[in-house]
């Protein structure tokens, strides 16, 4: 283990969030024992704030403190199963990568001290962007735990971890497979970068993609793009790493929906030339042809999500404009068109998705796949979300 710790070492500034509508940073003993068991350990509490234990609010500081620069977070307050306790919530759209280990062995050790209560805890960690970010309930006595046992003595080895990874990444951009020629765009990244030119598509729409990290110059020129890469290029589609949309309110409900998602190496937003905004996940990033790449935006009955490596692939959405067939599109056309024959009966329903291969039928909140020889039920319209974001990410 010394070997791998190496040059991750020193002390970590950490900004500190009261998750709470009636304490103050005065009178909150949580946030207090934080900073104090910090400094004790070598690192250092730059700021203490309260936040309203609302979504939105925690979100707005989460976000503030990562767009700031602070190296890490640490929230306390808003974990446990009341009704106002919002915060794993909050944070779950929000992380890229999860460090599940934390809460699970946070439950462990709380176990030792107060028993079966300990699984009432929902204490939860995660990366935002590059910034590790913690969530601990609000007792000191759970603060102190969080912060001796287990965050203080990996702080600096997981912040170097994530900011040498990050350098890294953008200091070698070489991979197994061939770099796509395009541009990837952060946050950080000047809006006058020009983007890449690259010859017209067949479809006749705008195929200029500007995709740049920070960091790097234009990519050099590579092998054949994989579908998805050809996808945006067709779409005229602007991709910005390290920023995202937030989850549909209905996505956010569905934990296995937010569990694949998360899931992915690389997160940021695909805009269109006509002003559409997706979220676009990469698995195992957006870089290589080969990738498993899923756009998410708001859309009808839950969201709309495209599989953009899958050919014409996708659940539908409210009217026109959605990347696959709307959800008003003709059923017995489309079914011909993907499978070679509508569906039996005069009321086959209305179009839920379409997966290359099948279409998947929605009557009165049930979803069946249909093969073009058997109707299969899938489930509610929840389930049937869930499975196909789960097989897409994979094939």
């Amino acid at each position: 283990m010394g070997g791998h710790r190496e040059g991750h070492g020193g002390a970590v500034d950490v900004a500190v969030l009261v998750v709470s509508s009636t304490r103050t940073v005065a009178d909150d003993g949580g946030g207090t024992v934080i900073a104090e068991r910090l400094t004790a350990a070598g690192h250092r509490a730059i700021s203490r704030s309260v936040v309203g234990d609302e979504v939105e609010a925690i979100r707005r500081a989460v976000r503030k403190a990562v767009e700031d620069g602070v190296p890490a977070v640490i929230l306390t307050g808003g974990t446990g199963m009341a009704p106002s306790d919002v915060t794993p919530e909050a944070l779950a759209p929000l992380f890229t990568r999860r460090l599940d280990g934390f809460g699970e062995l946070f439950r462990m050790l709380s176990f030792d001290e107060v028993g079966a209560a300990a699984m009432l805890s929902r204490a939860v960690a995660g990366v935002v962007g590059k910034t590790p970010v913690f969530a601990v309930p609000g007792s000191p006595a759970a603060c102190r735990l969080a912060v001796d046992r287990l965050i203080a003595p990996e702080l600096s080895h997981l912040v170097g971890l994530l900011r040498a990874g990050a350098a890294t990444r953008a200091a070698v951009p070489t991979l197994d497979e061939p770099t796509a020629e395009l541009e990837i765009v952060t946050e950080e990244q000047p809006a006058a970068v020009p983007p890449v030119s690259v010859p017209a598509a067949p479809t006749g729409g705008r195929t200029g993609v500007d995709m740049r990290h920070k960091g790097e110059e234009q990519a050099p020129p590579a092998g054949d793009d994989g579908p998805w890469q050809r996808r945006i290029k067709e779409l005229g589609g602007t991709v910005h790493l390290d920023r995202r949309e937030p989850f549909p309110d209905e996505v956010e409900r569905m934990a296995p929906v937010v569990d694949v998602l998360v899931g992915a190496g690389d997160v940021g937003t695909l805009t269109l030339e006509d002003g559409r905004t997706y979220s676009i996940w990469g698995f195992p990033d957006l870089r290589r042809p080969s990738s498993k790449v899923l756009v998410l935006r708001e859309g009808w009955p839950l969201c709309e999500i495209v599989a953009l490596h899958r050919l014409a692939t996708g659940t539908t959405v409210a009217g026109d404009g959605g990347l696959v067939a709307s959800r008003g599109a003709d059923v017995a056309e489309v079914a011909t068109a993907v499978v070679g024959r509508p569906p039996p009966g005069d009321e086959p329903g209305e179009l839920f998705a379409v997966a290359g291969d099948s279409i998947y039928l929605e009557r009165d909140g049930k979803v069946s796949r249909w093969d073009g020889h058997k109707e299969h039920p899938l489930g509610t319209t929840r389930q049937a979300l869930a499975s196909l974001v789960l097989e897409w990410s994979r094939r």
